[in-house]
């Protein structure tokens, strides 16, 4: 993806059932933004709404 330039400067979060450290390095690797191990719980799956949407906001926010 990073190397499409129409897609290189996609925000990319990963939602895996994986905690594993070398997932996490492989997605680092490939300069995806964000990781997020998936909960097995519903209500902890709700949180990551509010993380996500900071992630996006600081995206589309000019930086100066």
């Amino acid at each position: 993806m990073r190397d499409n330039y129409t897609c290189r400067n996609a925000l990319v979060i990963v939602v895996s059932s994986s905690d594993s450290g070398s997932d996490r390095e492989a997605v680092k690797a490939l300069g995806f933004n964000e990781y997020f191990r998936k909960p097995s719980a519903y209500a902890e799956f709700m949180k990551l709404g509010p993380i996500i949407k900071d992630l996006l906001i600081s995206a589309i926010t000019p930086k100066e």
